[in-house]
């Protein structure tokens, strides 16, 4: 009798045992697939973003531009609701060469309508940098918050490089002409070397294009 109640009593733990195992097992599993899918859908998000890197580049190559937008001549862009492209610029230079961006709006199509979510008349900054690299968007007149301004662009290459648009509730809907410019360091100088710059009516080379803003 106390031998078999030494062996039903060991069928608790045992049993506990079993099902731990089961458990850590179950849950190993379940975050190897989690991991798993996770991991196949940032490879998929890497491998679009590589292709659309490779487009802008065939695009300069084949054209011979200096600079391209990946979201086109006209982008439509709802207030609030970011929206993801890309940039390229061209370095022809024979050495490393700093670059500048900026992203100007002239105009509205409304006659009484203005960039500005101010009210103020006239183009205004909505992203990157002046040359003197000191004006900058500020506010709602930020209308591309997340960008890298300054480019340190190798010898004869392409450098790609994500930008996203976001436009404040202020800005009325509307569609407005932009202007992207693209500044050169003087004497053809890398970022490191703290060069002089053109004034801001002497890009390297601009592009304009519109933003439907909804």
């Amino acid at each position: 009798m106390k031998l078999f109640s030494h062996k039903k009593g060991l069928e608790l733990p045992i049993t506990a045992i079993v099902v731990l195992i089961i458990a850590i097992t179950f849950l190993s599993l379940v975050i190897l697939f989690i991991k798993k899918g996770f991991g196949t859908s940032q490879e998929l998000v890497f491998a679009e973003i590589t292709k659309i890197k490779d487009q802008l580049r065939k695009n300069l190559e084949e054209t011979g531009e200096l600079f391209v937008i990946s979201a086109g001549a006209e982008i439509q862009v709802k207030k609030g609701t970011p929206l993801d492209f890309y940039i390229g610029v061209r370095n022809t230079a024979p050495k490393k060469v700093c670059y500048r961006v900026a992203f100007r709006c002239l105009k509205p199509f409304t006659p009484d309508n203005t960039c500005s979510s101010s009210g103020t008349q006239g183009a205004i900054l909505v992203g990157g940098v002046e040359p003197d690299g000191l004006t900058r968007a500020i506010g709602g007149d930020k209308w591309i918050p997340r960008m890298n301004p300054e480019l340190d662009i190798p010898s004869g290459d392409i450098e790609v490089s994500p930008a996203t648009l976001q436009i404040a509730g202020a800005v009325k809907a509307d569609t407005y002409l932009m202007e992207a410019d693209i500044y050169k360091a003087l004497n053809d100088e890398e970022c490191e070397a703290q060069p002089n710059w053109p004034t801001a009516d002497e890009p390297y080379t601009s592009k304009r294009f519109h933003i439907i803003v909804s």
